[in-house]
Formats: C-alpha cells, structure tokens, sequence
C-alpha cells in the first residue's frame, strides 16, 4: 500500500500536475493505507494536455491507497457525501459501534475521568459475520441493519434519525429467507468440525408451555421440539 501511494505521487510530480505537498504520510509505519495530501494545478500538464490550458487554479488533492479488504469501507467513506457519512458514522456509533474507512470496531463510549465524552474502549477490527469479507457496500449496510442505499440517493436529505426509521422497517419486515433453528452453541459441519455461525436471519421463536418452539418464517409456523436446556441460534441455511 505504501509503495502504490509512493508510486502514484512520483508519477503525478513528475507529471508536473502535483504542485505542493500539504502531508505525506504513506511511509507511517503499521498504517492500513497510505495517504497523500497537497495542492495541484491541471494547467501544469499542458502541453501534454493542451485542453487543460484554461484551469490555471492550484486544486487541492488527496490521494489515499488502500489494501482490497478496505476497498467498500473506503468507498462508503469518501464516496456518499458529507451528510450521510457522518448520518451513517453517527447511526453505527448509536449501535456500539464505531465506522471509519478501515472497518466496524466494537466500541464503548461515555464521560472520561476529566468528563469529556468519548471512546473509552475500542475492539479489533470485526470480521463479516455474512463471510463475504466485506466485498461489497451492501454486507457493511446488512450489517447494521440497513437497507442498501444507492450511491445516488445518499445525499437526499438522508439524516440518522430517517437511517433509524429504516432500520426499525426493516426489523418489521417479515424474512422471506429460508432458516433454520440450530440447538447447540457451536454447530458442527458434516465432517464434525465447528463451522462459524453466519449472518443471523430475523426470525422470531415463541417458548410454548411443552417447551416446543414455533418458527415464524413469513407468516408460517413451523413447530420445532427441542429439549428444556438447547441454546438456540437464527441462521442462514448454509449451502
């Protein structure tokens, strides 16, 4: 990463189209990406690029290179509009969790000892419990709970407290998904070893006097018997 962001500045200075440099900081040691900020000039590219002759002006730039695993983050990030970043960012936060353009963390937040309120406790960068490895923008809006906005609709007057109310039409909405109930804490695969749980599908399950269940999917019980001390998880029915 710090290589590509090297490379990517070389060439553009080089190019005499970078004119300044405001922060390089794409050698900082153990960082996820590698960053590039400064001031450039298109006009500086002629005669190269002769169109260019009437933008005179020095722009600001940056440039931000990323691993593959932070691509969706990064573009969730810089790419939805000032508004609806910090609507999504506040929205995770209110969850107990914090969103930046690396990741989710688990977070708590609260009064410090001087009484300024904040992060007290940050966790590791969280894995997608879908398996997907958070390819796509949409496993990070699942996540939370969201519907997939479109890149076009973000900046529609899209606040966190419109970003809630959707996610309490989503809960509602009964899942069309096909699930099952697993009854161990740890389910084991075909070949007897424990498989991680995936996505939690939203189902609801309603303890009965006999200590049977009743699985609700899309309107339709399923009575399910199970013994008195079964832990039980929602999942996806893995293929």
């Amino acid at each position: 990463v710090s290589r590509r962001c090297a490379e990517a500045v070389e060439a553009l200075t080089k190019a005499s189209f970078i004119t300044a440099t405001l922060r390089d900081s794409h050698q900082t040691p153990g960082a996820h990406s590698g960053q590039w900020m400064g001031g450039c000039r298109l006009a500086s590219l002629v005669p190269a690029r002769p169109e260019f002759a009437e933008y005179t002006l020095h722009r600001r730039l940056d440039i931000k290179v990323y691993p593959p695993k932070f691509r969706a983050f990064a573009q969730l990030y810089f790419g939805s509009g000032q508004e609806f970043n910090r609507a999504i960012r506040l929205f995770a936060t209110r969850q107990g969790y914090t969103l930046s353009d690396q990741g989710l963390r688990r977070a708590t937040r609260g009064k410090n000892e001087k009484g300024d309120y904040g992060t007290l406790w940050e966790g590791p960068l969280l894995d997608d419990p879908s398996g997907c490895n958070w390819t796509t923008e949409a496993s990070i809006f699942e996540f939370l709970g969201l519907p997939f906005i479109p890149l076009e609709d973000r900046d529609n007057g899209i606040g966190v407290a419109r970003l809630e109310a959707m996610a309490r039409s989503q809960a509602a909405t009964p899942s069309n998904e096909d699930c099952f109930i697993v009854a161990a804490e740890t389910p084991k695969n075909a070949s007897g070893k424990t498989s991680p749980l995936q996505r939690l599908a939203r189902m609801e399950v309603e303890r009965d006097r006999s200590i049977g269940l009743r699985v609700r999917r899309g309107g339709v019980e399923t009575p399910l018997e199970l013994e008195a001390n079964a832990t039980l998880w929602p999942v996806h029915r893995s293929s």
